[in-house]
């Protein structure tokens, strides 16, 4: 099954660590990580929209069964 796990993009608009971010600091999406690394039986795919927002050419390139 080919899955494509989905780190949304920041809003400014929410509370939370995000606001205490120093602007060139970038945390990775480990949770997603450790989540694909517990199904190597699967095709997992990680998307970052903090850093790429291509969902659509994503979506249609990758052809996943499964979004989260």
């Amino acid at each position: 099954m080919k899955i494509l796990l989905v780190n949304p993009p920041s809003h400014p608009t929410l509370s939370g660590v995000a606001q205490f971010v120093i602007s060139d600091f970038y945390m990775e999406p480990l949770a997603l990580e450790v989540l694909a690394g517990a199904l190597p039986e699967h095709t997992v795919r990680i998307l970052d929209l903090k850093l790429d927002s291509d969902l659509t050419g994503t979506l249609r390139e990758f052809g996943p069964d499964v979004v989260g």
